[in-house]
């Protein structure tokens, strides 16, 4: 858990306001990046008749109807969506102190 604490004494809650604008900000497009990159992973998914967990645990790029780039471009999209949900957990967990 993170743990953020403004003291905003020059701008009335501005900055704190804009702080917390800017997490929520960011948050939206992180569930919007993990949306866009679910439904890649899915396509990819039904195009090789596999999960995604079974193909990163399994396949190598060889079993892939698209050879290397299919599997670099899978792996490539797998990868990100574990930073995305990374990212965005560690933004949820964000608490604001308040006074």
């Amino acid at each position: 858990m993170t743990v953020i604490r403004v003291e905003d004494r020059d701008t009335g809650g501005d900055a704190s306001r804009l702080l917390r604008t800017a997490v929520e900000s960011k948050i939206r497009r992180l569930r919007l990046g993990i949306e866009s990159t679910e439904a890649h992973l899915r396509a990819l998914e039904g195009r090789h008749g596999r999960t995604s967990v079974e193909a990163m645990a399994a396949v190598t790029a060889e079993d892939l109807a698209g050879g290397d780039l299919d599997y670099v471009e899978w792996l490539g999209e797998w990868r990100m969506l574990q930073q995305l949900k990374q990212d965005l957990g560690q933004l949820e967990a964000i608490q604001y102190a308040d006074r």
